[in-house]
């Protein structure tokens, strides 16, 4: 199994026990984690579960959409 399916199921697994806003909270927070993910393995990490999510990912992100300018801090 692929690295982004194992990522992205065990982020499923995960929301599937906090339920916590409404129904479009819940999708909305869906679909970012998966995107997240997604973008992810698109920069070269090959992190499988969502409990091996570092500090240095979160960088790796950051950075990654500073780039495609989907953030809106540009300090």
């Amino acid at each position: 199994m692929a690295a982004k399916h194992q990522l992205q199921q065990s982020i499923y697994h995960l929301l599937k026990h906090n339920r916590d806003g409404s129904f479009e909270t819940q999708q909305a927070r869906k679909s970012i984690l998966f995107q997240a993910a997604a973008d992810l393995v698109m920069s070269g990490y090959k992190l499988r579960n969502v409990q091996g999510l570092k500090q240095k990912h979160i960088y790796c992100l950051n950075e990654f959409w500073r780039t495609k300018q989907l953030t809106k801090c540009n300090d």
